[in-house]
């Protein structure tokens, strides 16, 4: 989780879509977990939306989160 930030802004767009499915098909997850997993993806929403501007893919994280 802190070697993406050294990452292109396309490797990140990609991983914010990856954590996105994971929070959709997370019931396997733990609470602490998919506590970990969301502020992750709210990270990645925030620097994805500071490159892209608003996308679909940041609008469906930031509501299942």
């Amino acid at each position: 989780m802190e070697l993406i930030w050294a990452k292109s802004p396309e490797v990140r767009l990609l991983k914010l879509y990856d954590k996105t499915s994971n929070l959709m098909e997370g019931i396997w997850m733990n609470r602490e977990k998919r506590e970990r997993y969301a502020a992750y993806s709210l990270n990645l929403c925030d620097d994805v939306e500071k490159n892209y501007g608003e996308l679909n893919i940041t609008k469906i994280a930031r509501a299942i989160i």
